[in-house]
């Protein structure tokens, strides 16, 4: 009898487990929300992970990096090591489904130069032309030589210089920072045949 009874027992516990095991909601998919990303070296980023369906029992997930000499990842957090391309692999622990973020690292970005506020005159070519007076980091007004005085907003973007007037035109101009008290800027046409390129340098007298 006793043999019996430890057979329907294992039966027993085994068919628990199927139903345990039938009712837990399994993973389906997952996906990250880049599927290409550009760091510069040095950058970091972190991915954002979704596992679905929202009330998969386990959604847990693992992450690796096909070449870790480019690009590493620790739970999402994507650090760039070199140039080059890697592929981040996050991977369910539930079902084994994948997602995959292409990193393409480029060389490390120079650090912008922040030009000091204040009055610059310009230097070259020709002395006393006139001079750009930086209020703030929004405004700034221009005191040409000939003609009145005009007040921008401006916004510098990479290498050039974005000038709004008060009547909602603007116009950009080559804007080269040579360093913290000295710019240059180019306003020459394609069809000019001489070069307008002018340095101002800021007036030490100036805020």
């Amino acid at each position: 009898m006793k043999p019996i009874f430890l057979k329907f027992a294992a039966f027993l516990l085994i068919l628990t487990g199927i139903l345990v095991s039938c009712s837990k909601t399994k993973v389906t998919d997952v996906l990250l929300n880049k599927t290409e990303l550009t760091l510069s070296v040095g950058e970091t980023e972190t991915l954002v992970v979704t596992v679905f369906p929202e009330d998969a029992d386990n959604k847990a997930v693992s992450w690796a990096s096909n070449n870790p000499a480019i690009a590493t990842v620790t739970n999402g957090k994507i650090t760039a090591k070199a140039v080059g391309t890697a592929m981040i692999i996050v991977t369910t622990a539930d079902g084994n489904k994948t997602a995959n973020c292409t990193v393409i690292v480029i060389e490390e970005k120079p650090q912008p130069i922040e030009l000091e506020l204040g009055l610059y005159t310009e230097v070259s070519p020709c002395n006393g032309c006139g001079n750009w007076d930086f209020i703030d980091r929004e405004n700034l007004t221009t005191h040409p030589m000939l003609g009145l005085p005009a007040h921008f907003k401006y916004e510098i973007v990479e290498d050039s210089i974005k000038l709004t007037d008060s009547y909602g035109r603007t116009t950009n101009h080559h804007f080269y920072v040579i360093n913290s008290t000295k710019f240059e800027i180019d306003l020459s046409e394609h069809s000019s045949p001489r070069p307008f390129i002018f340095i101002f340098e800021k007036d030490i007298n100036s805020y």
